[in-house]
């Protein structure tokens, strides 16, 4: 067989507008192995072959180990059509039958989802006899290039990260419709198993006999840079496919994408797709293979390589996450008496994000989401990865919803953000008609329809709540329709009141059931769209949702005045009251500068009626949180970073010596940047374009983030966890990535808590990228150890005795005295430098973090004294920017 040329596919297309339009690669210049052509091997076929009398071959398109691809035309229909040839081999041919048997299987199986439109379709099998012996042929409609092609031989190389999504989305599809619904395994998840759909004319050009026809180049009308290309992706190759309640095989799929339970022989099933998955994406968005496959003829060499690369980037593999191994002989060679892997890479925890964070394409939502669905996905324990099913809710795959979260915690539900602020309340009385289908609410002459799956659907009376007015409650309860809907008709011109029918939604969220346990469960949640008024208040966007609330955007008609409304169900939570009393204290207490320093309580309201179950806080909108500029600029300038750190230091102080509180929540998330009116005014305009349906151009706030002389002022909010100072305070608190280490192992805890919290901030702005960054999942004993190595792996050793005795048995020092290994001091100052920090910045902020982030919390530097260190002399005082 004659070898390709090798194209310059830049000289191949010429129109700059046609190389941005067509996805061009060259054809494929490697060859099957010559000596495979014998008794048992390989089909000889030519060109211009008719196999059965139907099938005139016009190219090679591919090989395999076990096979070859030809494209080829029917002679009655000519239709374009791709034969796959088997070796005539025994075991080959025992492979074809399963496939076709499995393919046969997936044809048949009739099903709803889309799953079942994402794989190659089985048109016709027949034998060939050749001199090899006999051969099946297989025959699929003629699909375009792989995504290895793609990412390997084309112009373009990369995909957007939309069309990344898309193809995740449709590959969970196909998988949750295998897996579930056909129970197969697929057994060989990799690029050059997934095909790209293409149209007829791009199928004749790959056609020597066509007159578009270029030699040794492919081109195919698709833009892969763009993120509105229409585009479908095929599952193929499912010759070492399983069925999963028959698997007659242990060695499965191709070795870069291979699943550690099938490297440790320790039985496999689906979840062995999923890890598949998780390396396609990997390699998709980073443009490198997430693991190098090292060949040797020591089985154990290559073994110990590859877990090792896993490891390296995973974290550790433990025995017991491997239910069918560790009963083995073998085990002991692996695993140390511990149960631990014997890796000579040790785990570095930030590689894995460094490598991610390092690709400029992505946005830092799409990071952090992107980061999220990998590992959930590549979990070592095979029972503990996402199901294809599970996988398909998470929010990187969801690429269609717009809605504005904060994205740089990795949990199922972000943190809400920490607005609050007045809003209108209703109240409606139910009729007596309701049936068990439905429920009726009159509204004057208007009556609702409520379905089964959904909680309310209320058009609502306006009317504005207080929390003291039960006379009043009373009264509107027992008066009649036309008394509640009567409204005074200056008023109601002059607002332009628009009830909104829907206040309340269903969504799933935690709520605690013990000490130790979360389950999801539902909640009523009070919510509206964007643009939706209620009373003189227009909702303009929702700036976060949280485990018992949300929060808007919400202008004022009457006052002309934005703010915050933070929304909480008291049914699921009693944290208002407690956080309505910290604001109150706050606001009571210190000098006008100190109190500018906390977000301000306006007001609070309790609803009435059907909503009496909502707490109604109202609080200033003073910009976005720090996390949300993050998202903009990565890290903040140094400077900024002291200015920020001394005024949050100053808030602590306050709230530890005066309040006598803990805040148990400091985060990005709860700390917001103060814009001036100009950028306010930006800020809602965007908001408003949002809701009209009109481009924004791009926010360019006033505020220079890279100008050292800029002043940035921030304000401490979310006082939703805030505990009063007492003793036995053990209530778990604090988001993970923020927690220390006495609430992780259930110790006793006071203020020092919120100075680990401050460490692990500062770090975060000065670097972008989080200290203890923790895995979505469930916060169960596994993940608490994971955090912990985390911890131990950054600091050092830490010595039992610094813990209760029952909090220590509680974790994972297992009657050790002392657990850990000594980390040198240069180890942070190195890891700060690599973010970009000169080394005189980074030798300084080690020994600033070094005063908060210490295992006991009893040599902590407090927060008073922590203000007046020389890490924060600055040419200017924070203090004195306040308006």
């Amino acid at each position: 067989m004659n070898e390709e040329k090798n194209i310059d596919l830049e000289a191949t297309l010429t129109d700059s507008s046609l190389k941005q339009q067509y996805e061009v690669l060259r054809e494929s210049s490697s060859n099957e192995p010559s000596d495979q052509y014998k008794k048992g091997g390989y089909l000889t076929v030519n060109i211009g072959d008719v196999l059965s009398s139907r099938y005139t071959i016009l190219k090679k398109i591919g090989w395999g180990g076990y096979s070859t691809v030809w494209m080829a035309k029917t002679k009655n229909t000519e239709e374009y059509v791709a034969l796959k040839i088997t070796k005539s081999a025994k075991a080959h041919i025992e492979c074809s039958e399963r496939e076709i048997e499995i393919l046969e299987k997936i044809n048949m199986t009739h099903s709803n989802s889309n799953g079942s439109n994402h794989f190659v379709k089985l048109l016709d099998t027949f034998l060939v006899y050749g001199l090899n012996g006999s051969h099946i042929a297989m025959v699929f409609r003629m699909l375009g290039p792989s995504l290895f092609d793609i990412i390997s031989r084309s112009n373009q190389r990369t995909l957007h990260i939309t069309l990344i999504k898309r193809l995740c989305l449709q590959m969970l599809e196909a998988l949750g419709f295998l897996h579930d619904e056909c129970g197969i395994i697929h057994c060989d998840f990799k690029p050059e198993n997934i095909l790209v759909e293409v149209n007829e004319r791009d199928i004749q050009r790959m056609d020597p006999q066509s007159t578009n026809y270029n030699e040794g180049v492919l081109s195919f009308a698709l833009n892969l840079t763009d993120p509105n290309c229409s585009i479908n992706f095929k599952l193929a190759d499912f010759g070492i496919s399983q069925f999963a309640n028959n698997r007659n095989v242990q060695s499965i799929q191709t070795c870069t994408y291979r699943a550690p339970e099938v490297f440790l022989n320790a039985g496999f099933g689906r979840p062995a797709d999923m890890w598949s998955v998780g390396c396609v994406t990997y390699q998709l968005i980073t443009g490198s293979k997430m693991f190098v496959c090292t060949r040797s003829t020591d089985p154990k060499f290559e073994l110990t390589q590859h877990l090792s690369q896993m490891i390296e980037l995973l974290g550790p593999m433990r025995l017991e996450d491997f239910h069918n191994f560790s009963h083995k002989k073998s085990a002991k060679e692996c695993f140390d008496s511990n149960g631990i892997f014997k890796s000579y890479l040790p785990y570095n925890h930030q590689l894995f994000y460094e490598k991610i964070v390092g690709v400029e394409r992505l946005s830092h939502q799409d990071t952090y989401q992107c980061t999220d669905f990998i590992l959930s996905l590549m979990k070592h324990n095979p029972r503990k990865r996402l199901t294809a099913k599970k996988a398909l809710l998470h929010q990187f795959v969801q690429y269609t919803d717009e809605r504005s979260e904060s994205p740089s915690e990795l949990q199922a539900f972000p943190s809400m953000a920490s607005f609050s602020m007045e809003t209108s309340c209703s109240y409606i009385q139910p009729t007596n008609k309701m049936s068990k289908e439905h429920q009726y609410y009159e509204t004057g002459s208007n009556k609702i329809k409520e379905s089964p799956d959904v909680i309310r659907h209320l058009d609502c009376l306006q009317k504005t709540c207080s929390t003291s007015s039960q006379k009043d409650t009373n009264r509107i309860a027992n008066s009649t329709d036309s008394e509640r809907l009567r409204v005074n008709e200056k008023e109601e011109t002059e607002k332009e009141h628009k009830y909104h029918p829907r206040l309340m939604v269903e969504i799933k969220h935690f709520v605690k059931t013990d000490a130790n346990k979360k389950t999801l469960e539902y909640a009523k949640h009070f919510q509206v769209s964007k643009g939706d008024r209620i009373g003189p208040r227009k909702f303009l966007k929702e700036l976060g949702l949280g485990c018992y609330g949300t929060v808007w955007l919400v202008h004022n008609l009457v006052d002309n005045s934005y703010s915050a409304t933070k929304i909480i169900n008291t049914s699921v939570t009693d944290t208002s009251e407690t956080e309505i009393k910290i604001l109150n204290k706050i606001r009571e207490s210190g000098t006008e500068q100190v109190k500018n320093l906390f977000v301000e309580l306006l007001s609070h309201n309790r609803g009435i009626g059907q909503l009496a179950q909502f707490d109604f806080l109202t609080l200033e909108f003073i910009g976005p949180t720090l996390s949300e500029v993050m998202g903009e600029i990565k890290a903040f300038h140094f400077d900024h970073v002291r200015s920020i750190s001394k005024q949050l230091l100053c808030a602590l102080s306050h709230l530890h010596e005066t309040i006598r509180v803990i805040h148990a929540d400091v985060k990005p998330q709860n700390v917001m940047v103060k814009l001036d009116a100009n950028d306010m005014k930006k800020v809602v305009q965007k908001a408003n374009n949002e809701i009209e349906g009109k481009e924004s151009p791009p926010m360019f706030y006033n505020i220079d983030f890279a100008d050292s002389k800029c002043r940035i002022l921030v304000k401490l909010g979310d006082f939703g966890h805030s505990q009063i100072i007492k003793v036995n305070l053990k209530a778990r608190v604090q988001t993970c990535s923020y927690r220390a280490p006495e609430v992780l192992l259930q110790n006793n805890y006071g203020p020092a808590i919120d100075l680990w919290s401050h460490g692990c901030l500062v770090y975060e702005i000065a670097t972008g990228f989080q200290l203890f960054p923790c895995s979505f999942g469930e916060e169960n004993l596994d993940h608490q150890q994971q955090h912990f190595g985390l911890i131990l792996k950054t600091l050092g050793r830490v010595e039992a005795r610094i813990y209760e005795e029952s909090c220590v048995k509680y974790l994972c020092f297992r009657r050790k005295k002392v657990i850990g290994e000594t980390v040198p001091d240069e180890c942070l100052a190195q890891r700060l430098s690599y973010f970009g920090l000169s080394i005189e910045h980074a030798v300084e902020l080690q020994r600033f973090l070094k005063l908060f982030l210490q295992y006991n919390p009893k040599i902590r530097v407090e927060a008073g004294k922590a203000i007046s260190d020389h890490f924060h002399t600055a040419p200017h005082d924070p203090f004195s920017f306040w308006n």
